[in-house]
């Protein structure tokens, strides 16, 4: 081996070791959550939903529809969710004991995985610096390992599909640095781009939301091929390889081509710097480029009207969000009344804005680093990362969810910081290193001696395990009407199938949640009812706190412009009556969760015919064949008059000692 190779390795093993340590961190994050509730941290909302198909492709496979998820007419499965993470969760389990619980299988496979990301980034930066920089790549990893915005959604206390996709971001960052800054023929252009492109589209196949990603990096490749004077044929493989290759998998996984992504902003953008690259080419000065452009960019916009409809109709309310915080100023309005339905639902955890405090608790040193790195380096070495960054940094402050992306992005820079600090005097250099080692140290702090403070907010994970169990042993596949916080986890351990699914992107799904909430917020009992019994509704599990004056911007009222419901809502007698009413008798509670039995036109037909059975039966002296239809009719319906009419009757004629003669038994 010889002297390159060995610092090579040495290097890979330091970055390991910064990776082991940032495990080590979401580990120890973790244990402080499952410590601080006594009990299992059982996964919630749309994680919820991701367990539960983990654990069917580990049993049986995935069905094409599932009637489950959306009942009654159910999804199809691979049309409805970003599926890729099922896949590896089920390949990796397989190495760990077989008596491992299954949530600590999974909660291990994405830590891990999302920590070889950490090696990923100081990967990145060693490309961008030169092999001798390794202290720059430790401190870019560093920085990634210990943030509090990169641990708090990687720590295992939920799963996300974000945490499978960002190292394949790392590596297609890798990838596109290393051809980028080394000198490469045609063959090898063409394949480390088509290799460039193949990560880039596992990670949207994993997690949709890549087209964030893939829309700044674009728009660079882009803005680079104009601002040239020439055609760089390098830049322009990577834009042709990147758009065959991501548009082919847009078209073959069935969820991206049910959701239009082949017409995303990201293809639309590559597209236009495909066009514009295969256009005859001359050395033009810059603004006599600019009708080329116009007409590559009208080209495109054409093709995309044609194509448009699906992306729109499955993404067109973010940008109905997004012109509701632009107009607003990122503020959400206290009167309901001045947004959109789907405004007022998806301003909410976590597609709501950022505040002041969240972001010095997610970012209490990085925010100081990068803004040391935009003023202290020179312009050549932070872009284009300063670009990259500044605009996650934007789509945070809109969309708390994007802080990932900031992480990433930040940490790199933090790296470049500390490599460009080489250069300078003596004294500007300490002071670089010094704010680097605070920059460290203040979020390594964050993350793990405030690790009580990265949990899921407002789950009592006890109140979730009893509200489960019940509907196990006493409702188990009947179906579920509840809000996005809770169905997700009675699908997954309750096995009991639910009418709302924690997933906005279907128009379906959207208009059935609101018909649900204007049911039961600005609706009576008997429209509530109508609802249950559309979707063939057994249960609804009402969670309280819906009338709780903290927050009511992100409670259903506020989502129907019904801050103050009537006082005949059904949302009053689910939060507050102890029986409940005639149609939806209250059956079990706790601290948190209602359950009420929906009693549905039929049932009540099916308990009335069943009640008159059983009068015939008890005129006719067969008080035992009575008690018997009476208590069949009272699992129709609870409320059933003469059903409990003849169940006390019967009792009392049992008191009795009375019995049962048949017609002639005398003679």
């Amino acid at each position: 081996m010889n002297g390159g190779d060995a610092s090579r390795w040495r290097t890979m093993i330091l970055l390991i070791l910064v990776a082991g340590g940032g495990l080590a961190v979401r580990r120890h994050l973790y244990l402080v959550q499952a410590a601080r509730h006594d009990s299992l941290l059982r996964f919630t909302q749309e994680s919820a939903v991701q367990f539960y198909l983990v654990r069917r492709t580990m049993e049986d496979g995935l069905p094409t529809r599932d009637r489950n998820i959306g009942y009654p007419e159910g999804v199809n499965v691979r049309e409805t969710f970003s599926l890729g993470a099922e896949y590896v969760y089920r390949a990796l389990s397989r190495f760990f004991p077989k008596g491992m619980d299954l949530h600590e299988k999974l909660r291990w496979i994405q830590t891990a995985w999302f920590c070889s990301g950490i090696v990923g980034v100081g990967l990145v930066t060693l490309a961008l610096l030169g092999p001798n920089h390794v202290w720059p790549a430790t401190v870019a990893s560093i920085f990634y390992a210990v943030s509090p915005a990169a641990v708090v959604r990687s720590s295992g206390v939920e799963l996300s599909r974000e945490n499978m996709a960002f190292p394949l971001i790392a590596l297609h960052l890798l990838l596109v640095v290393r051809l980028w800054s080394s000198e490469s023929g045609a063959k090898r252009t063409w394949v480390w781009s088509t290799a460039a492109a193949g990560i880039a589209s596992s990670a949207l196949v994993v997690w949709d939301m890549t087209q964030f990603y893939l829309t700044i990096v674009a728009l660079w490749f882009v803005s680079r091929l104009f601002a040239g004077r020439t055609l760089e044929r390098k830049l322009a493989v990577l834009l042709v390889m990147h758009w065959v290759v991501l548009g082919g998998v847009c078209l073959a996984d069935p969820y991206l081509a049910a959701h239009g992504v082949i017409s995303s902003p990201a293809l639309l953008v590559l597209g236009w710097g495909c066009v514009y690259a295969w256009m005859p080419q001359a050395k033009l000065p810059r603004f006599a480029r600019v009708p080329r452009v116009a007409g590559a960019l009208f080209l495109v916009l054409t093709v995309w009207s044609l194509w448009g409809a699906e992306y729109a109709a499955s993404y067109g309310h973010f940008t109905e969000l997004l012109a509701a915080k632009l107009r607003f100023l990122n503020c959400k309005p206290a009167d309901p009344g001045m947004l959109s339905f789907n405004q007022r639902i998806m301003w909410t955890p976590a597609l709501n804005s950022a505040t002041w405090a969240l972001t010095f608790r997610l970012f209490p040193g990085m925010l100081v680093v990068t803004l040391a790195a935009a003023l202290a380096m020179r312009r050549m070495q932070k872009i284009p990362w300063l670009f990259f960054y500044s605009v996650s940094l934007a789509a945070y402050c809109l969309f708390v969810r994007f802080h990932a992306y900031v992480a990433i992005f930040g940490s790199v820079l933090a790296g470049l910081l500390c490599g460009s600090a080489v250069s300078k005097a003596r004294w500007s250099r300490r002071g670089l290193y010094g704010l680097l080692l605070a920059g460290i140290l203040v979020d390594g702090w964050q993350s793990i001696a405030r690790a009580d403070l990265w949990g899921r907010p407002g789950i009592d994970y006890a109140a979730i395990g009893s509200l489960c169990r019940w509907l196990r042993e006493n409702g188990r596949h009947q179906p579920v009407a509840a809000n996005f916080g809770i169905s997700g986890t009675i699908l997954a351990y309750a096995e009991c199938p639910i009418v709302l699914y924690p997933k906005f992107e279907s128009p379906v799904i959207r208009r059935k949640v609101r018909e649900y909430a204007e049911a039961v917020f600005r609706g009576d009992e008997e429209e509530a009812r109508r609802f249950a019994d559309r979707y063939g509704v057994g249960w609804l599990v009402w969670s309280r706190g819906e009338f709780s004056p903290i927050h009511p911007e992100w409670q259903m009222r506020y989502m129907v412009d019904a801050l103050v419901p009537a006082q005949d809502a059904a949302a009053r007698m689910f939060e507050f009556s102890s029986k409940g009413t005639r149609y939806f008798p209250l059956v079990w509670e706790n601290r948190k969760y209602r359950v009420f039995r929906a009693i549905g036109f039929r049932a009540e037909h099916r308990a009335d015919h069943l009640a008159g059975r059983a009068t015939a039966l008890l005129q006719e002296g067969r008080v035992e064949a009575a008690e018997k239809l009476a208590w069949e009719a009272l699992g129709w319906d609870l409320n059933c008059r003469r059903a409990m009419e003849i169940v006390a009757h019967c009792a009392s004629l049992q008191d009795q000692d009375f019995s049962y003669t048949p017609p002639g038994a005398g003679r």
